[in-house]
This record gives structure tokens, C-alpha cells and sequence, in this order.
């Protein structure tokens, strides 16, 4: 759940960021926002594997 939540609040990071100082800040902030996001979605699969690998085990 604290995963979603944190791809949630990042991604609104690109609305506020174009809504505040127009697209190309939008932009701008969308880059990293992204980069963040599938890093956080490869770390909430890792952990998901690893769950289930030990689990496996027990």
C-alpha cells in the first residue's frame, strides 16, 4: 500500500509542477518523476519475489 501511495504522490508531482509553472516545467519535473517511479515499481517486484522465494523455503 505505501508503495502505491508513493507512486501516486510522485506522479502528482508532474501536475502540480505543470499546473504551477506551465509545461515545460511539467516536463522538466517528468523525467526524474518517471526515472522514480519504475525504480520504485522494480523494488515493490523484487520484494514480491523475495517474499515468495522465502516463503517457499519455510
Amino acid at each position: 500500500l505505501a508503495g502505491h501511495v508513493l507512486l501516486a504522490v510522485l506522479l502528482s508531482f508532474i501536475f502540480l509542477g505543470a499546473a504551477s509553472s506551465g509545461t515545460a516545467v511539467g516536463l522538466g519535473i517528468a523525467v526524474p518523476v518517471v526515472v522514480g517511479s519504475v525504480a520504485v515499481n522494480l523494488l515493490e517486484l523484487f520484494v514480491a519475489f523475495l517474499q515468495a522465494y522465502i516463503f517457499t523455503f519455510l
